[in-house]
């Protein structure tokens, strides 16, 4: 370009030029790129990244418990079994606490279930018992039985005409019940009690009660005599069940109201008769009853 020409061009554009080829040429590094705001940035997560139900942690799920009592209704004093069951849809090991008389006070826990507890109970009332089974957080299950207790009996007696059996020694004339150490004992007053318990004897006595019939009689010598035989078991029950007494002419049936409610299942009020049969083990011929008819209603 000649001198002219620069001459003719304005300052500002010659300025302008030169920079243009200084920028080019690399001098002074990269170019700048033109200032912009930044993009805006979205922090929320992708639809990927968002948790769907099944990975969200599971609620815990509360556990079940169960309670049953061997026995609702009886006299005091009365020992009931209580048995609680549990389940925990998570797995969790669970824990138990039973307040059986209902006085917010724990009568027997366990760390496990099932399970099995026993409470006495010696006064008469209807007591709601709680069992509350938790998981160890703050779920837990509570289940209510309501168990009555009657108060203790009073002694009841039935006289039976005497000379109404076949044999002195099968003729029953008094039936007595009474309570006496958690025990249900009926004495059977007889004319005349078969003299040994030696011997095997040819007559035996029974007790019914609610139609379950136990009988009591002489079998071996060797035997813990008298033995006495539960029809509705068809078994021997423990030795001393039934005494007899040769000398006052009494046989003696001492049945513990455990037996009675549990094993038998009998409820009150008892219903009650006397026997003298001919024959025993089960195989017996009622020969006077006692009363002759009806029941001595006990309980």
């Amino acid at each position: 370009m000649g001198t002219a020409a620069v001459k003719a061009m304005n300052r500002p554009a010659v300025l302008t030029v030169f920079l243009s080829m200084i920028v080019a040429s690399g001098c002074f590094g990269e170019a700048s790129p033109t200032s912009a705001s930044p993009e805006p940035t979205d922090s929320s997560p992708t639809a990927s990244e968002t948790p769907t139900p099944s990975e969200l942690p599971a609620a815990n799920a509360p556990p079940t418990g169960g309670l049953n009592a061997s026995v609702l209704e009886g006299a005091a004093p009365l020992n009931v079994t209580f048995n609680i069951t549990g389940e925990d849809a998570d797995g969790d090991a669970l824990r138990w606490t039973l307040d059986a008389d209902g006085d917010n006070a724990s009568d027997a826990q366990g760390d496990s279930v099932p399970a099995t507890t026993f409470f006495n109970y010696t006064e008469p009332g209807t007591y709601n018992a709680t069992v509350t089974v938790s998981d160890g957080t703050a779920s837990n299950s509570t289940t209510i039985v309501v168990v009555a207790i009657s108060g203790v009996p009073a002694p009841v007696s039935r006289s039976d005409p005497t000379g109404d059996a076949d044999a002195d020694l099968m003729d029953v004339k008094l039936v007595e019940l009474s309570f006496q150490d958690d025990k249900m004992v009926a004495v059977l007053s007889i004319v005349r009690v078969w003299p040994t318990t030696q011997a095997v004897s040819p007559f035996s006595y029974s007790l019914s009660v609610n139609g379950r019939q136990l009988d009591s009689f002489v079998r071996y010598p060797t035997d813990a005599n008298p033995m006495t035989w539960d029809n509705g078991a068809s078994a021997y029950m423990a030795a001393g069940t039934s005494t007899w007494d040769t000398t006052a002419n009494k046989v003696t049936f001492k049945l513990p109201m455990t037996w009675i409610a549990e094993t038998a299942k009998l409820k009150a009020p008892y219903q009650v008769h006397a026997a003298g049969n001919i024959g025993g083990v089960g195989a017996t011929e009622e020969n006077d009853r006692a009363p002759d008819t009806g029941e001595i209603i006990w309980g």
